[in-house]
């Protein structure tokens, strides 16, 4: 049966694309989970138009990426974390916490556009890397330092 696929199927297939699929596995798993529907003609014209649109838009994204790219080289996000005398902070930096941060610099990336393969735990340099465009992505360096430890007047006259 030929299907087309909705959604990335590891190791079967990819999004808009047309592929022999068996019968049984179309309609037992792909069809039910909304992962592929049938190939029919009204469905292959639909998605030949819907990539021609597709297409259309990504020629214009791809310079708005562009121009992203460059307000993020000028950018420095420096977060401030508690952490220990070995540098691991009591906490840890993910992908939601930089989305807010580039939100404050009024760059708008939504969290699952930035590729951090697990979140940041140490005081120190990293570099995520960002995905503006499917052809276009770009590091981007974020700090985390040590907050400092401030003495209360109690601490102060105790010693």
């Amino acid at each position: 049966m030929r299907v087309i696929f909705i959604k990335d199927v590891s190791a079967v297939g990819r999004r808009h694309e047309v592929k022999e699929v068996s019968d049984g596995y179309a309609r037992n798993f792909l069809f039910p989970k909304k992962l592929a529907r049938p190939a029919t003609e009204q469905a292959l014209r639909e998605l030949k138009d819907a990539l021609l649109t597709h297409a259309k838009k990504t020629s214009v994204s791809i310079d708005q990426a562009e121009a992203v790219a460059d307000r993020l080289a000028g950018i420095r996000v420096i977060f401030r974390m508690k952490a220990d005398e070995k540098g691991k902070t009591f906490g840890s930096i993910t992908k939601a916490h930089i989305a807010k941060e580039l939100a404050k610099h009024n760059i708008g990336i939504e969290k699952d556009d930035i590729l951090l393969p697990e979140p940041i735990k140490t005081v120190g340099e990293a570099t995520v890397h960002i995905a503006l465009h499917p052809n276009l992505t770009v590091p981007f360096a974020i700090r985390v330092e040590a907050e400092s430890k401030k003495r209360t007047p109690e601490q102060t006259r105790s010693t």
